[in-house]
């Protein structure tokens, strides 16, 4: 997934001010469909995901040389990279042939830089 977002600093003569995002993951994730009779269907996963994030943006610098102040700027580039263990909960409801709801809940296990969890509600209609 790729996005970009403002800038971290304000009236940088970099035009355009903005913060560019690429932001991956590759999951390996086991999914068991549990048997229901109703149409409301509810799976769980777990696995395995890592993640790679990387951006690219400029930095202001400030300072004070030969008794005045200087501005500069400058393009960082950072990379980061991490694992996650993945706890994934789904409830589906077809409303009709065309029509489907969706609730999803996901929480990543990360020792290292936080847990982290995301939640969604979708419709799908098929055409």
């Amino acid at each position: 997934m790729s996005y970009k977002q403002p800038g971290y600093y304000e009236n940088l003569p970099v035009k355009p001010n903005e913060i560019k995002r690429l932001n991956n993951n590759f999951s390996l994730l086991l999914k068991y469909l549990f048997p229901a009779k109703s149409k409301m269907k509810f799976t769980i996963a777990s696995g395995w995901t890592y993640s790679v994030l990387t951006s690219d943006y400029y930095i202001l610098e400030t300072g004070i040389e030969n008794g005045g102040t200087y501005l500069s700027y400058f393009r960082n580039i950072s990379g980061f990279s991490d694992y996650r263990i993945p706890f994934l909960v789904e409830i589906q409801y077809p409303f009709s042939k065309n029509l489907n709801v969706e609730a999803r809940i996901k929480y990543n296990l990360n020792p290292q830089n936080g847990n982290t969890y995301a939640a969604g509600f979708g419709i799908s209609l098929k055409l």
